[in-house]
């Protein structure tokens, strides 16, 4: 008897065994349980903004979100690391071709729906080709995106929401369209740009109105005293890691946003940027008003 109960609890875990090795032998629909919670992102050059850059950092993910990034980090444990050695990490999602910020006349014409009843809508007009420019007018390789270039605000958040950062941004209309550019698409409105870091200058009113405007990089010329760079972050301005504006590019935003007045408020002594921003004035045909001691 006591033989025959052994037989059958032997069979029995074995019928157990079978049925749990049949079990774990089915296909997982979806994610296994098992999945990786952390990563480590190694050795690779990271583009924490368009004025700050990591040569060699690490980025620690855990649950889908960013923990941590650095260049002296402490990797942990439980990371399953990746060695991204001579990759470029951004903080974002490229749109590789757009006509992101291209004013009406420089993105592409919509097709007419064949069915449309009325004369088809005329399209915006081409803007004006600054320089010397070829007899057929869809072949423009000497046309610069970053002449037309203007982003509002809330155009910058619809491609943030979509989790794109950085744009490669190129005219839309005719054959050979011209040269494009990398955009970023963090600027902030002046309500906040006026107290980013580094900021050396005094507060005098804290609340600012919310407004739409985009602060964006401006010609440097000799607006920036070399001695600067000797002082701390809380005594001293730094320039932006971001391509300057030309002459060109400058009056066309000025046209293009509408603007009536520019304000000249520059560190004493910028000469060759006061003239510069004078004679953008002119080109624009705006009003042009010098808030410092330099004579023009």
């Amino acid at each position: 008897m006591r033989n025959v109960l052994s037989l059958f609890a032997i069979a029995s875990a074995s019928l157990l065994l079978t049925a749990i090795a049949r079990e774990n032998a089915v296909p997982v629909e979806g994610l296994h349980q098992n999945t990786p919670r952390v990563h480590a992102l190694a050795n690779a050059k990271i583009v924490v903004s368009p004025t700050k850059t990591l040569e060699n950092g690490t980025i620690v993910i855990r649950d889908g979100l960013i923990e941590s990034v650095g260049a002296n980090i402490n990797i942990p444990s439980d990371a399953r690391v990746r060695d991204l050695d001579g990759k470029i990490v951004y903080p974002g999602f490229i749109d590789a071709y757009t006509h992101f910020g291209m004013p009406a006349g420089l993105k592409p014409q919509k097709p007419r729906n064949p069915y449309a009843e009325g004369p088809p809508p005329k399209p915006a007009p081409t803007p004006k080709q600054l320089g010397a420019s070829y007899w057929n007018p869809l072949v423009t390789p000497e046309r610069d995106a970053s002449t037309y270039y203007s982003a509002s605000k809330k155009d910058a958040e619809s491609m943030h929401s979509m989790g794109f950062t950085t744009a490669a941004v190129f005219p839309g209309r005719g054959i050979f369209r011209g040269q494009g550019i990398l955009a970023s698409l963090n600027g902030k409105p002046v309500n906040e740009a006026v107290f980013a870091q580094p900021n050396c200058t005094t507060i005098f009113q804290q609340d600012l109105p919310k407004t739409d405007t985009i602060v964006e990089m401006g010609a440097i010329l000799d607006g920036v005293a070399k001695q600067m760079a000797d002082y701390s972050e809380d005594q001293a301005f730094r320039v932006a890691e971001v391509a300057e504006p030309s002459m060109e590019k400058v009056v066309a935003h000025l046209k293009a946003t509408g603007a009536e007045v520019l304000m000249n408020y520059l560190p004493v002594g910028s000469q060759k940027a006061t003239e510069f921003y004078a004679e953008c004035a002119l080109k624009a045909g705006v009003a042009f008003v010098n808030n410092i001691p330099v004579f023009i």
